[in-house]
């Protein structure tokens, strides 16, 4: 949470009297401010929003934008004014700071002169920018005085048709840069003094040279100064003087390689003559003006579902000042495209332009004034037209993270709000959700929603199930992804958390019981045991659902291994129930048709792996498929309150009929025990619940000593059972056996 100061005024200097401030105070999202104002039509109004700042050293980070009110105006967009005109790109072409007009940009041109006799190696040559002039030499004359005129601007503006003014005539391109004047007579100099005194204007930029084809020419200089007699007093030196020259009359005594630079009527810049014949004059200079055309280019525009128009409006400087508009679309990809081109229409319908093929547009200013080299005025211009939808996140409304850790299995639940903050209508709405771990490992999965409805907001639930992953993830939300349908801004699509899955470290608990018992290795058990093996997990969200969870196999004595295959009927699986009780069992109802030793192997893992111990679980036992009893012994003997019974038993099934028969030495029956008092017999050796306290039939007490007792059990059919000897018979007699009460 923090707080956000916002502001709005009339200039983006925030400082006039109608400026309104506020601040808010929310964890992000979507901030909105209503400011009361008095709303002035077709006026610029500048807002900005910055997190608040209480140290001076950090201050503001503001952002921000403008907008034109304009009563009774369809939406879309423009530019008007100084403040909104400095968001465009100028090429040549700048905003003045202080009169706030468009003006064309400052120009520098560069020029590099060398001059020196013709060598075919290392010739003389001048440069623009560093571009070599067309022609810096004309040679159909050996000898000659060559002058290049700039205007004030620093570009070449003569000798579009060579051999005017009676310099050399040639057959070579028309755009040469110099005006080779021969020297040879009075009448080719006198050109070069009617050139440079009436054909040049003022203020033009002069290079004036010397060009020597050989170091035996002179240019005929020593005949200049008498040239004044025939021209009313004006020779070549005396015009050239007359502008600040100092060397050029100096050339009578020695003819070398001179340069004269100069602008006409205001001085000169530039003047130097060579120390010998063979040496070489050097000159560079930059030209400071300014260009007479430009261009100013419009922020982008859109995106847009329909384009319907555009108005604008100009102001022209001068009777010489050429504009136009171009209008450029822009592809998805920000290819760029001319729509149209050289449009002198203040108005102009954009019904026939595909805002599918072009979703975005931008407007061009082109102006020009070769004259005055002052430019038209751009007042304002406007762009209606259908925008689309603009989706933010928005968890100021809703944001709702269950746990930011949770345990292996436990569901990750989130809920975000996206608001539609726009004017327009979304179609149907695709979200997609990135979610990566501590090992980079990336799944991305997407959801597709109805349409939003403008200023709607939705709710988005995500519920992940978390037992593939564990450790420290993140996930990164983003609402319209790839630009699924046309957007208006992408910025505020993307939301991204972390939570942490604890990961499942517990082994599950095995146990394994055989008619509800839990027998150790070689106990003898029932030739169809009810097998049950449970598996317990203490991790409540990863239920034991998957039967492979449970495997299990059975060693037979003749050393095969049968797998326990779940079948529905000898075998069934009953994985783990949803209320919390994380417990699957497999219950396995075999049948031993051999009698010997057989051997359970149990192989049990949790849902995440874990394995109920370090070894798989295996247990022995013994089944005889015959249906035999032991000799019954009683525990303790001698006894004084009470004693149980233990007993033997194989085969399949316990007796139908069981009973007990306790007597005296002389044979009388004072205690007849039944099976419905002993509970149920289960096969294989057991010690019975039911204690016997002493007692007769009538509850009486019997007395101390020695006492004879008999079991009687028979099978359905009523045959008695087979005896077993399990190393007791020398303790009976007749299948008689003793015990003592002794008190």
């Amino acid at each position: 949470e923090r707080t956000y100061i916002l502001e709005i005024d009339t200039t983006a200097l925030f400082d006039s009297p109608l400026k309104r401030r506020t601040a808010i105070t929310q964890r992000g999202g979507v901030i909105k401010w209503s400011p009361t104002l008095p709303w002035q039509d077709s006026t610029a109004y500048f807002w900005r929003i910055s997190p608040d700042s209480t140290e001076a050293a950090v201050g503001y980070a503001w952002e921000g934008s403008s907008f034109t009110y304009i009563e009774g105006s369809p939406e879309g967009w423009g530019q008007g004014g100084y403040w909104q005109w400095l968001e465009g790109e100028g090429e040549n072409m700048r905003l003045d700071p202080g009169e706030r007009k468009f003006t064309f940009a400052e120009d520098f041109t560069d020029f590099r002169v060398r001059n020196k006799v013709y060598e075919s190696s290392f010739p003389p040559e001048g440069y623009i920018n560093g571009v070599r002039w067309s022609d810096f030499f004309r040679w159909e004359a050996p000898q000659s005085v060559n002058i290049t005129v700039f205007d004030t601007l620093g570009r070449i503006i003569w000798n579009d048709r060579p051999g005017q003014y009676g310099s050399l005539n040639t057959t070579a391109s028309k755009e040469i840069a110099c005006f080779p004047f021969p020297v040879e007579n009075t009448g080719q100099r006198q050109n070069i003094i009617i050139f440079l005194d009436s054909i040049v204007p003022a203020g033009s930029l002069i290079f004036l040279y010397t060009a020597i084809r050989n170091p035996s020419l002179d240019l005929n200089v020593r005949e200049w100064a008498m040239d004044s007699v025939s021209s009313g007093g004006k020779n070549i030196f005396n015009v050239l003087e007359s502008e600040g020259a100092g060397l050029i009359r100096s050339l009578e005594q020695q003819m070398v390689p001179y340069l004269l630079c100069y602008r006409k009527g205001e001085g000169v810049i530039y003047e130097e003559k060579a120390s010998s014949i063979s040496d070489v004059i050097i000159f560079e200079y930059a030209v400071r003006g300014f260009w007479d055309e430009g261009r100013y280019k419009s922020p982008i525009v859109g995106p847009s579902k329909n384009w319907e128009s555009v108005f604008w409006g100009y102001t022209l400087g001068n009777e010489n000042d050429t504009l136009f508009l171009s209008l450029i679309g822009l592809d998805a990809e920000g290819n760029e495209s001319i729509i149209m081109d050289e449009v002198i229409a203040t108005e102009i319908d954009l019904s026939d332009i595909s805002a599918a093929e072009f979703p975005y547009l931008q407007l061009q200013f082109y102006a020009k004034d070769e004259v005055e080299t002052t430019a038209p005025q751009l007042n304002f211009w406007r762009v209606w037209y259908e925008g689309v939808p603009d989706l933010a996140i928005n968890p100021f409304v809703l944001y709702q993270l269950e746990h930011d850790s949770i345990q292996q299995g436990q569901e990750f639940s989130l809920n975000v709000a996206i608001e539609n903050v726009s004017r327009y209508d979304s179609d149907s709405l695709l979200v997609k959700f990135v979610l990566s771990g501590e090992n980079n490992v990336e799944s991305s999965f997407y959801y597709r929603y109805g349409p939003l409805e403008k200023n709607d907001t939705l709710i988005v639930s995500l519920n992940l199930e978390s037992k593939s992953i564990a450790g420290r993830q993140e996930l990164l939300m983003e609402v319209n992804p790839g630009m699924d349908q046309p957007e208006q801004y992408s910025f505020n699509n993307f939301f991204i958390d972390q939570f942490f899955v604890e990961k499942d470290k517990h082994n599950p608990i095995l146990d394994v019981t055989f008619d509800g018992i839990h027998i150790i290795d070689g106990d003898l058990v029932s030739s169809k045991p009810e097998i049950v093996i449970r598996l317990k997990d203490e991790n409540p969200y990863l239920s034991l659902l998957d039967s492979n969870t449970i495997r299990a196999f059975v060693n037979h004595p003749d050393g095969s291994i049968y797998p326990v295959v779940i079948d529905g009927e000898n075998a069934v699986f009953y994985p783990a129930n949803a209320n919390g009780n994380n417990l699957a069992q497999l219950e396995y109802r075999p049948s031993f048709e051999e009698s010997g030793i057989y051997e359970l192997v149990v192989r049990a893992r949790d849902a995440t792996g874990n394995s109920a111990g370090g070894l798989e679980y295996k247990i022995s036992f013994e089944v005889i498929t015959e249906r035999l009893i032991s000799n019954v012994l009683n525990y303790p003997n001698p006894f004084s309150t009470s004693t149980h019974f233990v007993y033997t038993l194989t085969g399949d099934t316990p007796p139908s009929e069981f009973k007990i028969q306790i007597m005296t030495v002389s044979g009388r029956v004072v205690r007849e025990i039944t099976d419905d008092e002993i509970g149920p017999l289960r096969v294989g050796t057991h010690r019975t619940d039911f204690t016997w306290d002493g007692r007769d039939d009538y509850g009486g007490q019997l007395a101390n000593g020695v006492y004879l007792y008999k079991i009687y059990a028979k099978d359905a059919d009523g045959k008695d059972f087979e005896s077993y000897d399990n190393g007791t018979s020398r303790y009976f007699k007749n299948g008689i056996g003793k015990l003592v009460i002794l008190r």
